[in-house]
């Protein structure tokens, strides 16, 4: 086993090799293994099978034993048998693409996928390698969910390796193998690096970038506004229905005393990955104290919010954020 895989590892490794299977094997979101992306070959203890028919063969050669022949040319058979029943039971297999979760950069991804059978088949003994990781499917027929926790490197997009799928069912004398490289992508955020908030615009104490705002809540009455279908009928202003007015529901307001903007420019940092890591470490700050924030990058910025929803889609943002060719300070 230990030489099949650095074979097939070799393979997908090897310059020209890699160009061509680009070609052959492009990025899906779902693939049904079929003989253009099945590879087969020899396992160890295929090599080591082989050795023995060569073995066997020239013994009766020598010995002109036709015994010994015809146990020789059985086993040929075998092996060849073996190279059907190998690739079918790879040929038919389902992979395909669920969902994959942001990471914080050099940690690791959760990649979720969905592996099962086609045609009414069974597929025995399924290996699944990603990236060091590794699973075993005993029996596969019904589709079954496989999780896999992927490293993850620097901040930004990150293009997922190929996934490896093989078998040596039924007689561990042949390895049947493909790689599945998905039309998906992980996006990595920032680690955070500690910073002061004194001088990067990001303090809440009034004297510095703070206003006062309010936001929809149950609080304080602020207005009226027309009714739209849907909307709960306790804060349908009755008052001015009877007085003929038309349809009318109350709207409500809570202070939003303090929140803070965190500015990309501001940031202290040598360097634009260095600013990033520091955002990201005001927002988990502004987190911990549940107070709303918004973020200004260099091309865009953030809402005004606080709370998982928001913790997100600043996570994004930051992953996204395009490098810059040179680091440059404003």
């Amino acid at each position: 086993m230990a030489r099949g895989r650095s074979l097939s590892e070799w393979f997908q490794s090897h310059p020209r090799i890699q160009r061509w299977l680009n070609g052959r094997l492009p990025p899906i979101h779902s693939i049904i293994l079929t003989q253009k992306q099945i590879f087969i070959f020899l396992s160890r203890e295929g090599l080591l099978f082989l050795i023995l028919l060569f073995i066997t063969f020239i013994a009766g050669i020598n010995y002109a034993n036709n015994l010994v022949l015809g146990f020789c040319f059985f086993l040929a058979s075998v092996l060849v048998i073996g190279i059907h029943h190998t690739f079918q039971n790879l040929s038919g297999l389902q992979v395909q693409w669920m969902d994959a979760q942001d990471a914080e950069a050099w940690t690791r991804t959760r990649v979720r996928l969905r592996v099962g059978a086609t045609r009414h088949k069974t597929h025995q003994h399924i290996q699944l390698l990603w990236e060091g990781e590794k699973h075993w499917l005993t029996t596969v027929q019904a589709p079954q969910i496989v999780e896999f926790e992927l490293p993850v490197g620097q901040r930004g997009p990150y293009g997922l390796p190929r996934l490896h799928v093989e078998t040596v069912f039924p007689l561990g004398l042949l390895r049947a193998w493909t790689y599945v490289r998905f039309q998906s992508e992980v996006w990595v955020w920032p680690q955070s690096a500690e910073v002061n908030r004194v001088g990067t615009g990001a303090s809440t104490n009034g004297e510095q970038q703070v206003e006062s705002q309010r936001v929809a809540g149950m609080d304080d009455f602020e207005g009226l506004d027309t009714y739209q279908p849907g909307q709960p009928l306790t804060r349908i202003s009755w008052r001015h229905l009877a007085q003929g007015k038309g349809w009318f529901i109350k709207t409500f307001s809570d202070p939003v005393s303090q929140h803070a903007e965190l500015h990309y420019e501001q940031m202290p940092g040598p360097g634009h990955e260095e600013r990033l890591s520091q955002l990201m470490y005001l927002v988990y700050l502004q987190e911990s104290q549940q107070q709303p924030y918004r973020i200004h990058l260099p091309d865009q910025q953030s809402p005004l919010g606080v709370g998982e929803a928001q913790l997100a889609l600043v996570r994004r943002l930051l992953a996204q954020c395009p490098p810059f060719s040179e680091d440059r300070r404003i």
